[in-house]
């Protein structure tokens, strides 16, 4: 009687989210990789054989259903979105009914599910929708990159200009980060028999910070304010000749480039993949170094927006562990080195522009050093949560 219940109840909620598929915008990276997120903690829950085949055709249907053929990346993102649409009508329809598993079991991942999809919607549809200041600082970042002696997102752009391919995967690589969180999320999820919500706190905590600081440094990346990016750079000589001042940038556009969000959940998933298999810190290692290059690459973001996200995910990592006090050194001193070095950055971002150009080995010592300070320091703090923790032989 109960799997009767399950199906036709699971078939209702497909029903819902077909008539309502119009209105949730699953081509939107964020929102449908947010979505199809909830598929892997579905997986990592462990479902029963008749629940993750009911799933996973109820996922191709309602993907095929709301998928329209057109470029890849958009394809992904709304196939992945019906498969964790699926997902959920799975789980609630097990919550429900307490079949084919337990409520205490189902829930453990919809709650998580849940979060993440609400969360990740909310800020696309608020915290992202560009509010925050009609005029930004992206010209001070520009400016930043030319010091270096040469402008690094100009470059790596060219590299993929005019390359459907290549652009297709740098475009892919770069969006996937919300399903990289939720693939951190199920990694550890066999670990603890409850949620683990302190996962959710870290990169949602970053985000909330990082909303803070783009009202402080509002900026939205070179694509945004250069028309022909990444064709239509200035020359170093005429870079050292700029007089940055804030400049007036389409409303439509987020102000959401420094620090730059993607590479902080990158780094945060990174770091604390220490106790998980050898080659799970290799993808999360590379992962780390494609969203860097994709972030630059399709104008997204400067070196500069790259450079301050080190000492600001510091910041975040050291102020969210939980194994130890409160109070303790652990935890301050490199809460505030990275805070002290991001603010730093900003200012000199800002302000320090003439003396960076003074000697182009300048920018490339400080920012080489502050980058091997974080990573050294990051890599030796202690485990987030107990369940994080290394076993020694």
């Amino acid at each position: 009687m109960k799997s009767l219940a399950y199906f036709l109840t699971l078939a209702a909620f497909a029903a819902i989210i077909l008539w309502l598929s119009p209105h949730f915008e699953l081509d939107q990276p964020f929102i449908g990789y947010s979505v199809g997120g909830a598929f892997l903690l579905f997986l990592a829950g462990k479902p029963e054989k008749v629940e993750l085949l009911a799933t996973c055709l109820l996922g191709l249907g309602i993907g095929i259903t709301v998928t329209h053929l057109g470029l890849l990346p958009r394809m992904l993102v709304t196939m992945a979105a019906g498969f964790g649409l699926a997902s959920m009508a799975s789980m609630l329809s097990a919550a429900i009914w307490a079949y084919p598993r337990s409520r205490r079991l189902t829930w453990r991942v919809l709650g998580p599910a849940s979060t993440l999809i609400f969360f990740v919607g909310s800020a696309v549809h608020t915290l992202m929708a560009g509010f925050f200041r009609q005029r930004t600082y992206d010209l001070y970042a520009y400016a930043f990159d030319g010091s270096f002696g040469t402008e690094l997102s100009f470059v790596l752009g060219r590299l993929i200009h005019g390359k459907v391919a290549p652009t297709e995967v740098v475009v892919i690589i770069y969006e996937l980060v919300v399903v990289a969180i939720a693939a951190f999320y199920a990694a550890f999820m066999h670990r603890r028999e409850r949620p683990l919500w302190e996962l959710m706190e870290l990169l949602f905590g970053a985000s909330l910070l990082g909303y803070v600081f783009y009202m402080v440094f509002p900026a939205t990346g070179p694509g945004y304010v250069f028309a022909l990016f990444p064709m239509d750079a200035l020359s170093i000589d005429q870079i050292r000749q700029l007089t940055p001042q804030s400049i007036p940038i389409s409303m439509h556009f987020p102000r959401n480039a420094v620090p730059s969000l993607h590479l902080t959940w990158a780094l945060l998933i990174w770091w604390n993949a220490r106790s998980l298999p050898r080659w799970a810190q290799l993808l999360a290692g590379f992962f780390v170094l494609g969203t860097a290059f994709s972030a630059m690459a399709i104008g997204e973001h400067y070196l500069f927006d790259l450079i301050v996200a080190l000492p600001f995910a510091l910041l975040v990592q050291s102020l969210m562990i939980r194994t130890v006090r409160f109070t303790s050194r652990e935890r301050w001193l490199p809460a505030a080195f990275g805070l002290s070095v991001f603010l730093v950055w900003l200012a000199i971002g800002r302000f320090g522009l003439p003396l960076l150009f003074l000697n182009r080995l300048l920018p490339w010592a400080l920012a080489i050093l502050s980058s091997a300070i974080c990573l050294v320091w990051a890599f030796r703090l202690p485990a987030l949560i107990p369940e994080m923790q290394l076993q020694r032989s």
